[in-house]
């Protein structure tokens, strides 16, 4: 039972990363501007529909609805910052991040002469790798004041923060 609940989360992820990057082609295929923004906007009002849902329903229903459907927008939101990155960010894990802290570190460290581009990216992944730690403690500060209802004002967060780059989106097409 354990073991199929951890494969449900680790699927629903990877539908969500696929999900992401179908959408995202395909809107850049048509030439709509601001499609991550619209990913965002999207991903802001999934969390505050499951997060409302969860707190509607009993702990037993509830819960694992909560858990699977941050599962798929983890996906989806790992999936566009890796397509917005180039590939360079992945913003739901903490390792790959690390690893390449400590790469770039012997590059650096380890050379008469650093190759171009090596700092960037180590200055780039540490200010990643702090954003998840300071990220981290907030939310659990959050989670501990607010309980479940900061994943409702995270949602609504994130649809805000996106709307204005949608709307400026829409009117640089029109």
């Amino acid at each position: 039972g354990l073991a199929a609940t951890f494969l449900a989360i680790v699927v629903t992820f990877i539908l969500g990363a696929f999900s992401s990057t179908l959408v995202i082609r395909a809107a850049q295929r048509r030439g709509i501007r601001g499609v991550f923004a619209l990913v965002i906007l999207g991903e802001g009002f999934f969390v505050a529909i499951i997060s409302v849902v969860d707190l509607l329903m009993s702990p037993h229903h509830g819960t694992p609805l909560l858990v699977l459907g941050l599962a798929f927008l983890m996906g989806v939101q790992n999936a566009a910052s890796t397509l917005i990155s180039n590939w360079r960010v992945r913003t739901t894990h903490v390792s790959g991040t690390a690893t390449d802290i400590g790469i770039e570190l012997a590059l650096i460290l380890g050379a008469a002469e650093v190759e171009p581009g090596v700092r960037a990216r180590f200055r780039l992944h540490a200010l990643t790798l702090l954003a998840f730690l300071l990220g981290g403690v907030a939310g659990v500060a959050a989670y501990l004041g607010m309980g479940d209802a900061i994943f409702v004002i995270s949602g609504l967060a994130l649809m805000v923060l996106a709307s204005p780059f949608v709307l400026s989106a829409r009117r640089s097409t029109a």
